[in-house]
């Protein structure tokens, strides 16, 4: 089916006919004090201004009202009064400016309404006259957003964090309104950083939201996860309820419909060769439109996590990155629906979010009421061939699709150092805003210890051609005064300049296996930071609480200096990758150093967890997602350089010997228990005793068993176990997105190792990744502690025969371990064979 392209739709062209000069896309940034050349708002700490709302204003409205006279309140300490328009005579307040905020409706014939209908939705007009200062909008959104760009215009406020502590209000004593007409509308019609404010509702409790509306949030679009609802197993999969009862509704697995359980929304997906379920979608979203006339776009969102029916999957193709595409069959049954909706809802949008198995653009095109949202962390924008990949995928939507919406993971938590990126960011939003997206949603799940991201990122999406730096810089300064911003700024850019020029050349950033975003629940790119560094920034932020000149300010320093603990205790506990020892001074030193920091990495390990337990009751420093129970667990023990220097030891020789005796040492006669302790395993290492666990570890049976093979999508060639040159080996070939190969063991507390050795056969740059993952669980079978090792980039290996190894101190309680060799895009045409994989532990 093919579609001519309508150009109603696109943002271009909805924006056009403005002509270039009518719209500035984002205010001008206000300086720091107020113009003085418009109408008297407060002269002289007396008011001489009066707000003006409609007399059955719209609540969002009347809460701009009240945050334009609280803030002016908060900066000159008068409080202007406030009237509705029947209210408003010339007796009342005579000779007073009038603040007057407004919607403009469709009866309004005046030269300022039509000018506001002119803008899209969230746009607005600020014209001064003789006597009146008027904040108008096609909508109530629209006028609360101009009332907070007054604000920042004739008193320098903004909110540059969440909560009471965040507003930056600078103190005056008198106030002039604008003296020439302001027009602003957003590059972006649909503005959304999860979870800061979200949908057409306003709840002034919320303090996320309220923060996201203060800086003009506003979610328009419809596009997430959505099918388990269209397609609920309450309603379709229940026997008990014969007359809705359709089990072909669902995915066929093993030649029969799979009916998921009621509450799962996700590993599955309706059978969408189905025709039926293009009715029943169609009038879901009909449906929809009906109950809601606002309502302006309706999800058809796959589930998450894969799930699509076999036979779809013996449908689909593979994508540019060799990964299993179902775009064919998905898009195709997208088009059917939309083309029902249209008939009754011709000017409603349909969304979704392309990514994983529908992640590439079909072969046809779209209708024009579809609006895909691609998917991509684009904080990969810093590397040239990540960027070049991504600009490929988004011309060849754009070839295929009217409208287009930017899905971005931009998280904070639960990173642990801060994750600045500006000037890719402020690139990459330019970029779109160009290229017909009109909507951006990005998860953030921040913890302000960020500092000036979201408040960037919330000015990129209106005005993307703001420069990144400046505006990095102005946050420091509203932040924390002139006198301590330059450290706040220097620590800031250190962080930028550490995710700009180093992190791109590291493993963890390569190795993101075709991955919509990258491995949030790794830490690896830590090596990249010296212990140094840490010393230095934490030095910045002692001077910038020390020069903060207010109170607030002092506030909100102490706020980043808090949160950059657990930046500290987290870089400080990581066990860094060395290099192996390659002679005994080499050895000797990396024991020295090792060992000297053990006992603060412990420690820092600790302070970690403890600071995610104390953060927890604080919404600025709260991490929304917990790094331990994503993977990033480790105890601070660098257990891959006790390994290292027992191969160094074994090698035997003087050199050997230097390194055993000194060893020796550190185990009679250290004071610190924990070096102690690190000095006997080092040696029990060295002298063999490691006891080997779990079963056909080397796949002699010429069997798989016990070990499971997992796979997001049904393999198209199993895994087999074969033999070459006498030796056996497990065969796992590529062509799928996510999988892994696990068994389960008995294992107690202390030191355990899981080592494999691979090979590879893939052509260079052919992506995919692998990483050793531990679920440890208790007695009941409870999980205890998950690990994730780190991530290997599998196309560097050039097939050769590579050792993989993880290891760490499991903790007590835990008695079996289900231990994972975890797949990542792995693309078709690869194969990854094993010669072992094996489990090793003290004895």
């Amino acid at each position: 089916m093919s579609f001519v392209r309508s150009a109603q739709l696109s943002r271009r062209s909805l924006l056009g006919g403005l002509g270039a000069t009518a719209v500035a896309f984002g205010l001008t940034r206000a300086p720091s004090a107020a113009g003085a050349t418009g109408l008297p708002l407060v002269v002289d700490g007396a008011a001489n201004a009066v707000v003006v709302v409609p007399d059955a204003a719209d609540p969002q409205v009347t809460a701009a009202a009240t945050t334009l006279i609280s803030t002016i309140a908060a900066s000159t300490g008068v409080t202007l009064p406030r009237l509705t328009e029947s209210a408003d005579t010339d007796t009342t307040y005579p000779g007073w400016t009038r603040i007057r905020l407004r919607v403009a409706s469709d009866q309004d014939t005046d030269e300022l309404s039509r000018q506001a209908r002119s803008l899209p939705a969230d746009g607005y007009v600020i014209a001064p006259s003789l006597t009146a200062v008027t904040v108008i909008a096609a909508s109530p959104w629209g006028t609360r957003f101009g009332a907070y760009a007054l604000l920042t215009h004739v008193v320098g406020a903004e909110w540059i964090m969440p909560g009471p502590s965040g507003a930056d209000i600078p103190a005056r004593t008198s106030l002039d309104g604008p003296a020439s007409r302001i027009l602003s509308a957003p590059a972006f019609a649909s503005r959304q950083l999860y979870p800061l404010g979200i949908g057409n509702t306003w709840d002034s409790t919320n303090v996320p939201a309220k923060w996201g509306a203060q800086n003009r949030m506003h979610e328009t679009r419809s596009y997430s996860h959505n099918l388990s609802r269209i397609f609920s197993p309450a309603v379709y999969g229940d026997p008990q309820k014969p007359e809705t009862y359709r089990p072909e509704f669902y995915p066929l697995r093993g030649g029969v419909p799979y009916i998921p359980p009621a509450t799962t929304a996700t590993g599955w997906q309706p059978r969408l060769t189905v025709p039926e379920t293009v009715d029943v979608a169609a009038q879901a979203a009909i449906s929809a439109f009906a109950a809601d006339p606002e309502r302006r776009a309706f999800s058809l969102g796959i589930n998450d996590s894969g799930g699509f029916s076999e036979d779809e999957y013996e449908l689909s193709g593979y994508d540019e990155f060799g990964l299993r595409s179902l775009s064919n069959v998905y898009y195709a049954w997208v088009n059917a629906v939309a083309e029902k909706v249209a008939v009754s809802c011709p000017d409603r949008l349909l969304g979704l979010i392309a990514y994983n198995e529908v992640a590439a653009p079909p072969d046809f095109d779209l209708h024009p009421n579809v609006m895909p949202y691609l998917c991509r962390d684009r904080y990969g924008w810093v590397d040239p061939g990540t960027k070049a990949a991504d600009l490929r995928r988004h011309d060849a939507w754009q070839r295929r699709a009217s409208t287009l919406g930017w899905y971005d993971y931009a998280y904070g938590a639960p990173y642990p150092i801060p994750r600045i990126a500006g000037a890719a960011l402020q690139e990459a939003y330019a970029y779109a805003a160009g290229h017909d997206v009109q909507g951006v949603f990005a998860e953030l799940a921040p913890n302000w210890g960020d500092g000036p991201k979201a408040w960037m990122f919330s000015k990129l999406l209106w005005d993307p051609n703001l420069d990144a730096t400046a505006l990095l810089e102005e946050w420091c300064q509203r932040a924390v005064g002139p006198a301590a911003a330059s450290d706040l700024t220097g620590y800031f850019h250190a962080w930028e300049a550490i995710w700009t020029d180093r992190v791109p050349a590291t493993e963890w950033f390569g190795a993101t296996g075709g991955s919509t975003y990258f491995p949030f629940y790794q830490a690896d790119f830590i090596d990249v930071i010296e212990p140094a560094e840490m010393a230095q920034q934490r030095q910045r932020l002692e001077r910038v609480v020390l020069q903060a000149d207010s109170a607030p300010r002092k506030a909100r320093a102490e706020i980043l200096q808090r949160a950059f603990s657990y930046y500290e205790a987290s870089v400080l506990s990581f066990p860094r990758a060395t290099p192996p020892p390659a002679d005994a001074m080499a050895a000797s030193a990396l024991l020295d150093d090792v060992t000297g920091r053990l006992d603060d990495a412990v420690a820092f390990a600790i302070k970690r967890g403890q600071l995610i337990d104390e953060f927890a009751a604080d919404p600025l420093l709260r991490h929304s997602t917990d790094a331990r129970k994503v993977g990033m667990n480790w105890s601070g023990w660098n257990l891959p350089v006790l390994w290292q220097l027992a191969e160094f030891i074994q090698c035997g020789g003087p050199a050997a010997a230097h390194v055993r005796t000194k060893a020796g040492q550190l185990a009679e006669s250290t004071a610190s228990a924990n070096v102690k302790r690190y000095a006997e395993m080092l040696l029990q290492v060295a002298d063999g005793e490691v006891t080997t666990l779990g079963t056909n570890t080397r796949f002699a049976s010429g069997d798989i068993a016990p070990w499971l093979i997992e796979s997001s999508e049904p393999p198209r060639e199993p895994a087999v176990v074969t033999t070459e040159h006498g030796r056996h080996l497990l065969r796992v070939a590529g062509g799928f997105r996510s999988g892994g190969i696990s068994q389960a063991i008995a294992v107690g507390p202390g030191l355990i190792r899981h080592h494999l050795r691979y090979r590879v056969t893939a052509a260079a740059g052919s992506g995919g990744a692998m990483q050793l993952t531990w679920y440890l669980l208790n007695a009941a079978g409870g999980l205890v502690q998950l690990y994730r090792g780190r991530r290997r980039q599998l196309s560097d290996t050039g097939g050769r025969w590579t050792d993989l190894a993880g290891l760490e101190m499991l903790p007590a309680g835990v008695t079996s371990a289900k231990l994972y060799v975890s797949f990542l895009g792995i693309p078709a045409g690869t194969t990854v064979d094993f010669d072992r994989i094996e489990f090793n532990r003290l004895a």
